[in-house]
C-alpha cells in the first residue's frame, strides 16, 4: 500500500499555470529547487501523471564535464520528442547544413541520438538544393541548431514541456543552448523546467547559476522552492500508509523522526510496514542525513549480505552503475550478480534499471540507477576510508582492463574520479588532462577545458614531488593558460592570477632542464606578460626565448616549440613593427606546413589552438596594414569556421576583429550585429576584459552610426568593467574609445572635453610605461583633439605632433591605429594655428591612406567606404577647400575599378 502524493498544493498550482501558458502559445522557464530528498522529482512525476496539457519529455543530467556529456540533456530531449516521423524530418532539415559543413559533429555531440544520426544519413544522400550559406548563417553553431530544433518541435507539433532533472549537473554547452532560447520562448509554446538542488548556489561560477541569473534578469524565470513537508502532510501520508489514524502521539513521533523530509518519510513508512517491530528500535536525531542513514541501514539489513556488498560497490561507482564493473570488483559470477541485483530491483525502492546508456561503455553489460541520489551518497558514506579507497582502486583497474584496445570508449573522467578516490592524485590528474586534451582537440568549449585542467592541477599539487609530477604539471599549466585566455584577469595578487601560473610553469621547466619544455614555458610567460605588464616586457621575453631556441642544438629546427614562439612573438611584434611581425608570422606559417606531417602534431592541443589563432591573426594583420579587402575575407572565413566548430571562446574574439574591419569599411549595422553575437558568447563570471572590449567597440559603432548618447552610456560601463580586470593590453583601447565619444559629443561642453583630456593623458602615460605604442599614438591624438576644442592651441599642437611622430617612427602603420585619422585631426590643429601648408600636407597624407585602403576593396564596398565613413568625406572636403581653383585634390575612386 502506498501513501500517494501529499501536500504541494501551491507548487502544483504553479506548475499547472505554467503548462497553461504553453497551451496559449507562450513559453518560458521554470526552476524547481530544493535540498536532496525534498521530493522535487516526485513533484514533477505527479504533475506529469495528472496534467492533460502539453506533451512532456524528460531528461536527466549526468555530469558537467567531458565530451560525452556535452549537450547530453538537450540531445536526450530532442530524441524523445522526435517520436513521430514528421518531427524527425524537421530536425533533420535543421541539422542538414551544419552536418554538411561539419560531419565531425557526431564527435562533438556523441549522445545526440537517432535523430541526429538520421540527419547525417539524410545529408549524405541529399543534393545541394538548399542554400547552405543562408542556413549556416542562421544555425552555424551547434547550440543554435539544437535550440532551433527544440523550437520547431514545439511550434510544428504542439506545445512541448521539457523537464531537465538533476540540473545541478548540467554541462555548460547545454546551458548555452538554453540561453539561445531566451529570445524565442515568449512566442513559442515551449516550456523548460530545470529541477536542481539548492546547494548549486554555493558553487560560484557554476554554469546553471549564470543561466538562471540571466533568465531572471530578463524576467523570464519562475522559481518553485520546495521546503520540507509540514506536520499535517506528514500525518496525512502516515494515515494513508496505515498508521493509527487517531494516535497523535505516533504521528508526532513520525514527524519528529522525519523532520518534514519527504524521502525519509517514504523510507520510514516502508520500513514500518515491512517490519513494524523495527520501528521502535530506531534511534534517530534531528540530523536529516543521519536519520536517513539509519533508515537506509535498516532497509539494507533486510537484504542478503551479498546483495548489500554489491550495492556498496555500486555506490562507489556513482548514482548510475554498470553490472560488469560490480562483477569485476566483487569477484562473483555473471549469473549471481544478475540474480542478486534483479532481486533488489524488484523491491522497487533502492535501484532501477537503466535502458539507455548514459555514456559509451566498453561492454554491453546492464546498468542500474539508485532510486535517489541520497541513497547512493549514504551508501558511500557508511563505508570506511579503507573500503572506499580500495574499491575506487579496484573500479579504476576494472575500467582500464575493460577499456584496453578501445581506450576511446572509456570516459577518462570516470577514471580520474576513481583514481582520486583511491588516493592516486597523479593518476587522477593524468586522466583529467586526457579528458581536457580530447575536448580541446575536438573543439569543445574552452571553458570546460579550463575547468578540467584546474582540477588536474589541484590533483598534482597533492601528488608526490618528482620529475614525472613536474612534467604533468607543465602540460596541465600550458593547456589551462592557453584555453582560458579569453577570461584572463590580472589579479592584484600575482600568485593567485594567470601571471603566477605562468611563473610556476617557468620554474617547473627550469627544474626539469629540457630546452623543449623551457621554450614552451617561455611562450606562455611572454603571452601572459603582454596582458599583465605590456608589450615591452613580453616581447623581450619572447625575443630572448626564440633566439635561444634557434641557437640550441637540442631543439630541432622544425619543432612545435619554435612554431609557438614565432607565432606569439610575431603577433606581438606587429604592435611595434608591423612589417617585422608579419615576416615572422609568415615564417611560422611555413614551419606549420613542414610540421603538418609530424605524427604528434594532431595530438598537441596547444599547438592546435595556436594554429587556429594564426589563421585569424593573418586577417588581423591585414586589417592593421590597411588591406581591408583581404582582412574582411580572411576574418569572415575564420568566423564561419569557428561557428561550425561551435567554439565560443575562440569565436567571440574573431567576431570582434571582424567588427573592427566592418567599422573601418563603414558597415556599422553589420558590425553591431557581430558584436551583439560576440557579447552573447562571453560566459566569464564576474568582470571580463573581452566583454568590456566588445561593449566598447559596440559603443564606437553606435557613435559612428549617430547613436551618440547610447554610445556614451555603453562606453562608460565598458571602461568600468575593464578597469576591474586590470588587463593592460585591452584597457587603453577601451579608454580611448570613451575619450573619443566624449570629444565627439562634447562640442560646447567643456566638462566633457576636460574629462576626455584627462582620460587620454592618463592613457598615454600608462601606454608609454607598458610599451603599448599603438594606444599611446591614439591617446596623444585624442589629447590634441580635446585641447583644440578647449582652445589650448599650442598644447594641442604638442600632443598632435607627438602622435604623428610616433606613428611615422613606426613606419606609418600600427595595429588598431587609423593613420588617416591621426593625420586629419592634427592637420586641423595646424590649420587653426595658421600653418596651412603643413596642415594641407597632412591632409594629403590622410587622403593617400584612404585611397590605398579603398583600392583593396571591391567596387561596391569601395564606394561605401569612401562615402559612408564620415572621416573619409571630411578629408576629401577639407582637401578640396584648400586647393587652388581648378587644381584637382586627388581622385576619389568611388566609381573606378
Amino acid at each position: 500500500m502506498t501513501g500517494g502524493f501529499v501536500d504541494r498544493i501551491e507548487e502544483s498550482r504553479v506548475l499547472t499555470a505554467f503548462a497553461g501558458r504553453l497551451l496559449r502559445g507562450s513559453g518560458g522557464m521554470l526552476a524547481v529547487e530544493g535540498h536532496a530528498g525534498t521530493g522535487k522529482s516526485e513533484l514533477i512525476k505527479e504533475f506529469e501523471r495528472t496534467q492533460a496539457g502539453p506533451r512532456v519529455v524528460m531528461a536527466r543530467c549526468h555530469g558537467q564535464d567531458g565530451a560525452e556529456n556535452s549537450y547530453g540533456p538537450i540531445s536526450d530531449l530532442l530524441t524523445r520528442a522526435a517520436t513521430q516521423q514528421s518531427v524527425r524530418g524537421r530536425w533533420r532539415r535543421h541539422a542538414a547544413p551544419l552536418l554538411r559543413a561539419a560531419p565531425q559533429l557526431l564527435e562533438l555531440v556523441p549522445t545526440v541520438g537517432p535523430a541526429l544520426r538520421a540527419g547525417v544519413e539524410a545529408v549524405q544522400h541529399r543534393g545541394d538544393g538548399e542554400s547552405e550559406d543562408v542556413l549556416l548563417g542562421q544555425t552555424g553553431r551547434v547550440a543554435r541548431v539544437l535550440a532551433d530544433a527544440l523550437v520547431s518541435a514545439a511550434r510544428d507539433h504542439g506545445p512541448l514541456l521539457c523537464v531537465i532533472d538533476d540540473a545541478e549537473r548540467i554541462d555548460p554547452s547545454s546551458c548555452l543552448v538554453l540561453d539561445r532560447l531566451s529570445e524565442q520562448l515568449p512566442t513559442v509554446p515551449l516550456g523548460i523546467i530545470l529541477v536542481h538542488r539548492s546547494t548549486v548556489w554555493e558553487t560560484e561560477g557554476h554554469p546553471l547559476i549564470s543561466l538562471l541569473r540571466q533568465f531572471r534578469s530578463r524576467r523570464q524565470l519562475q522559481t518553485i522552492r520546495l521546503q520540507r513537508l509540514p506536520a499535517s502532510a506528514v500525518a496525512q501520508y502516515a494515515r494513508r500508509r496505515g498508521e493509527t489514524g487517531t494516535d497523535e502521539e505516533v504521528l508526532a513521533r513520525v514527524d519528529s523522526l522525519v523532520g518534514g523530509h519527504a524521502l525519509l518519510l517514504v523510507q520510514l513508512m516502508d520500513l514500518r510496514q515491512e517490519n513494524a517491530t523495527k520501528a521502535g528500535t530506531l534511534n534517530l536525531d534531528d540530523n536529516t542525513l543521519d536519520a536517513v542513514d539509519a533508515v537506509v541501514c535498516e532497509r539494507l539489513d533486510l537484504l542478503p549480505p551479498d546483495a548489500r556488498h554489491l550495492l556498496e560497490i555500486a555506490a562507489i561507482q556513482g548514482t548510475v552503475f554498470s553490472t560488469s564493473i560490480v562483477r569485476e570488483v566483487s569477484g562473483l559470477g555473471d549469473e549471481e550478480v544478475g540474480a542478486l541485483l534483479g532481486d533488489v530491483e524488484r523491491r522497487g525502492d533502492l535501484i532501477e534499471a537503466v535502458s539507455t546508456p548514459i555514456a559509451p561503455e566498453p561492454t554491453e553489460a546492464g546498468r542500474y540507477r539508485f532510486a535517489h541520489g541520497m541513497l547512493q551518497l549514504l551508501l558511500y558514506r557508511r563505508q570506511n576510508d579503507h573500503q572506499r579507497r580500495s574499491r575506487h582502486r579496484a573500479i579504476a583497474s576494472a575500467l582500464e582492463r575493460l577499456g584496453e584496445g578501445a581506450a576511446a570508449t572509456v570516459e577518462p573522467l570516470q577514471l580520474a574520479r576513481h583514481h582520486r578516490g583511491a588516493g592516486d592524485a597523479r593518476k587522477a590528474a593524468e586522466y583529467s588532462y586526457l579528458a581536457a586534451q580530447r575536448m580541446a582537440r575536438s573543439g569543445s568549449a574552452l571553458t570546460e577545458v579550463s575547468v578540467l585542467c584546474a582540477r588536474a592541477l589541484s590533483d598534482l599539487r597533492a601528488a608526490p614531488d618528482g620529475p614525472d609530477t613536474d612534467r604533468w604539471a607543465l602540460r596541465v599549466l600550458e593547456l589551462l593558460l592557453v584555453a582560458s585566455e579569453s577570461s584572463w584577469q590580472a589579479a592584484e595578487d600575482a600568485e593567485a592570477g594567470v601571471l603566477g601560473l605562468a611563473e610556476e610553469a617557468a620554474r617547473t621547466a627550469q627544474r626539469i632542464g629540457e630546452p623543449r619544455l623551457q621554450a614552451r614555458a617561455a611562450f606562455l610567460y611572454g603571452k601572459i606578460l603582454l596582458h599583465t605588464q605590456g608589450v615591452t616586457n613580453s616581447t623581450r621575453v619572447l625575443h630572448t626565448a626564440l633566439e635561444r631556441a634557434e641557437a640550441d642544438d637540442g631543439l630541432p629546427e622544425a619543432s612545435p616549440e619554435r612554431f609557438l614562439l614565432m607565432t606569439e612573438y610575431g603577433a606581438q611584434l606587429t604592435q611595434r613593427d608591423l612589417a617585422a611581425g608579419l615576416r615572422l608570422m609568415r615564417r611560422a606559417d611555413l614551419l606549420r606546413q613542414t610540421l603538418a606531417s609530424w605524427s604528434n602534431w594532431v595530438h598537441d592541443p596547444v599547438t592546435a589552438l595556436v594554429e587556429r589563432q594564426l589563421d585569424k591573426q593573418f586577417g588581423v594583420s591585414a586589417l592593421d596594414a590597411g588591406d581591408l579587402g583581404n582582412a574582411h575575407q580572411r576574418l569572415t572565413q575564420s568566423v564561419e569556421q569557428l561557428r561550425i566548430r561551435a567554439v565560443a571562446d575562440e569565436l567571440h574574439p574573431a567576431l570582434n576583429y571582424l567588427a573592427q574591419t566592418l567599422i573601418a569599411m563603414g558597415e556599422y549595422a553589420r558590425a553591431e550585429a557581430a558584436l551583439h553575437e560576440a557579447l552573447d558568447l562571453v560566459r566569464t563570471p564576474g568582470p571580463s576584459a573581452w566583454r568590456a572590449y566588445h561593449r566598447s567597440l559596440l559603443g564606437r559603432a553606435f557613435l559612428l552610426d549617430d547613436k551618440g548618447e547610447q554610445a556614451l552610456h555603453l562606453l562608460r560601463s565598458a571602461a568600468d568593467e575593464c578597469d576591474r580586470t586590470q588587463i593592460v593590453s585591452i584597457g587603453p583601447l577601451v579608454h580611448n574609445y570613451l575619450a573619443e565619444a566624449l570629444i565627439v559629443l562634447g562640442a560646447g561642453d567643456r566638462r566633457r572635453l576636460a574629462e576626455a583630456e584627462e582620460i587620454s593623458v592618463a592613457t598615454a602615460d600608462a601606454c608609454r610605461a607598458a610599451g603599448t605604442l599603438r594606444s599611446e599614438v591614439t591617446a596623444w591624438s585624442l589629447v590634441g583633439r580635446a585641447r583644440l576644442l578647449l582652445g589650448s592651441l599650442d598644447s594641442a599642437r604638442h600632443a598632435g605632433e607627438q602622435a604623428v611622430t610616433l606613428l611615422q617612427q613606426a613606419g606609418g602603420h600600427l595595429p588598431a591605429v587609423t593613420a588617416e585619422e591621426i593625420y586629419y585631426h592634427h592637420s586641423r590643429t595646424l590649420t587653426a594655428l595658421g600653418e596651412t601648408a603643413d596642415g594641407v600636407r597632412l591632409l594629403r597624407a590622410a587622403h593617400e591612406e584612404i585611397q590605398r585602403k579603398a583600392a583593396t576593396l571591391d567596387p561596391n564596398a569601395r564606394a561605401r567606404f569612401l562615402t559612408a565613413v564620415a572621416l573619409n568625406r571630411a578629408v576629401a572636403e577639407n582637401l578640396a577647400a584648400h586647393q587652388p581653383e581648378g587644381q584637382p585634390t586627388g581622385r576619389n575612386d568611388a566609381d573606378s575599378d
